[in-house]
Order: C-alpha cells, then structure tokens, then sequence
C-alpha cells in the first residue's frame, strides 16, 4: 500500500464516520450532524461553515480576544465570579 492509497483510505473513513456513523453520544446523530445543529444555533464559534473545508491542520489564525468573546457569549461566567 502507497502513502496515496493510505491518504485516501482514512479519508474515506473519515468521510463515512463523520457523515454516515451515528453516535450515541450524540443522541444518534451523525458527528457532521451535530456540529451543522451547533453551527446554526452558535455561529460565532465557528471560523467556516462545517464542511466547507477538507479535514486537516487549521492554517487560520484567530486571535485569542476573538476566542475568548466567542466562547463566553455562549458560556457566560457566574454572576458570583469575582
């Protein structure tokens, strides 16, 4: 087997655990469906629509103000946080 054989193995298998593999952890939804529900209801959090780009290393950089907004507009802290 060739590294271009073994590339496009785990892609396809990627493609099938996430698009076509329901999870129970995920109330048996797909790992595709579940961040397309996330997306929609938490559009801030995402750089890209899911699936608008191939899986791999995220070249993008976000700057870690941008995370931290993003992050506590959904998970905002305890009114009895000091």
């Amino acid at each position: 087997m060739s590294g271009e054989d073994l590339e496009q193995t785990l892609l396809r298998y990627a493609m099938l655990y996430n698009e076509h593999l329901p999870q129970s952890a995920l109330n048996s939804k797909t790992p595709m469906d579940a961040m397309n529900m996330w997306y929609a209801s938490h559009p801030q959090l995402f750089l890209h629509p899911p699936g608008s780009k191939r899986p791999g290393c995220d070249t993008e950089f976000v700057p870690y103000e941008r995370l931290l907004h993003a992050y506590f507009s959904v998970f905002p802290l305890p009114s009895s946080f000091p």
